[in-house]
């Protein structure tokens, strides 16, 4: 895997990530012209590079869209469902409350089938949700990055497919990082980035979208000009898109996709696996404890973790601490208590890991600093989650 610079503070954050120098030399070619050939390669090659990530069937089409995460949930969700229908979204995170307020913004009818932050869903109480006769689709988050957790989306994509209800996943965290397969899950609409699991720079976006189901789900008016994933459909036709895109973001996004398809998403998970681990072997020694526990193996994502201290130590001390040597840590809030978020993407190695695991000992109880440590300060700063992209 190629390396990043160690002079420039290292990125444990889930989005944006530390690129790798490929990737940043990628960025710096000369721009092609966004209507010329030299883009209709580059844009038929991320096309392509992606549905094999995606693991999407023929029936399916990746549409690129200039923008971030949030932006391609609410161009899949506004441009597909109207008052007509009535969504079911799937609730135990942040980001899936966000996919709520964006069908409550295009007035969607919709209700939610709710759980506790970081809790896993009674399947039998999804099944019972998607049945019911009103309901024509079901939407929910395959990771959920503020907890790290991750959602049964293969199961869910069963009971969609039994009631014939169109299915909705937003897979911002999850794609490249984690299993997902759009055909095998039985997904009709999915999203995601490239600045997480992919490691490539932020501000581009893709919806994998079952084509018939977005051709007949075209309302006759557009709800949104640059949100209308109908008009990218139209312009990917000729492998443009309707208007120009961030050209150095995706020569970096297809240097990125390169890279992740070389090395395959299994082998990839079992490598964040491994960073990860170090860090959750680190925080133990502090006291803290993942939120996600390690008995609950499927729902644990491979690259995030979300670490919660003990109360003796204060999440934001440990984030500063981090940042004093070099690694930038996200403090979060869960519930009522202040937690600290490692993240493993892009361009992180097993030596980053184990240099803030000899930094974060410096905290433990009755452990000396290290030579050139600052005081912990004693104030206690409260996170809250950040937008994910």
């Amino acid at each position: 895997m190629p390396e990043a610079p160690d002079t420039e503070p290292i990125l444990l954050t889930p989005g944006p990530v530390s690129l790798t120098p490929d990737i940043v030399a990628a960025m710096s070619r000369p721009l092609p012209f966004h209507r010329g050939g030299e883009f209709h390669a580059l844009h038929r090659g991320l096309v392509d590079g992606l549905a094999r990530l995606f693991e999407a069937p023929a029936t399916h089409q990746v549409l690129v869209l200039s923008g971030s995460g949030t932006m391609a949930n609410e161009a899949m969700l506004s441009s597909t469902l109207g008052p007509q229908d009535h969504a079911l979204v799937l609730v135990n995170g942040q980001f899936a409350e966000r996919l709520v307020e964006i069908l409550r913004c295009h007035g969607v009818p919709h209700r939610t089938l709710a759980v506790p932050f970081g809790q896993a869903f009674d399947l039998d109480a999804v099944e019972r949700a998607v049945a019911a006769p009103d309901v024509t689709a079901v939407v929910m988050v395959a990771m959920e990055t503020g907890l790290g957790l991750l959602n049964p989306v293969r199961d869910v994509g069963r009971l969609c497919r039994a009631a014939r209800r169109l299915f909705f996943v937003d897979a911002v965290s999850a794609l490249g990082a984690e299993r997902l397969s759009v055909g095998a899950d039985g997904i009709d609409f999915c999203s995601s980035v490239g600045n997480k699991g992919l490691g490539g720079p932020p501000g581009a976006s893709f919806v994998c979208a079952d084509r018939d189901a977005l051709r007949s789900r075209r309302p006759a008016a557009p709800r949104s000009w640059y949100l209308d994933l109908h008009r990218y459909a139209d312009w990917a036709r000729v492998s443009e898109t309707p208007t120009t895109p961030p050209i150095p973001v995706l020569l970096g996004l297809e240097a990125a996709l390169r890279a992740t398809l070389a090395e395959g998403v299994e082998r990839r998970r079992a490598r964040f696996r491994g960073l990860t681990a170090i860090a959750i072997e680190a925080a133990a020694r502090l006291g803290a404890a993942p939120l996600v526990s390690p008995s609950r193996e499927a729902s644990r994502a491979a690259a995030v973790t979300t670490l919660i201290p003990p109360p003796s130590l204060d999440a934001g001390d440990v984030v500063r601490h981090a940042r004093a040597h070099g690694f930038i840590l996200h403090e979060v809030r869960v519930g009522d208590r202040s937690a600290f978020q490692v993240a493993v993407m892009g361009a992180v190695r097993e030596e980053h890991l184990r240099r803030l695991a000899q930094r974060l000992d410096d905290l433990a109880p009755h452990a000396p600093p290290t030579a050139g440590t600052p005081p912990p300060s004693s104030a206690s700063a409260a996170g809250t989650p950040r937008s994910r992209s």
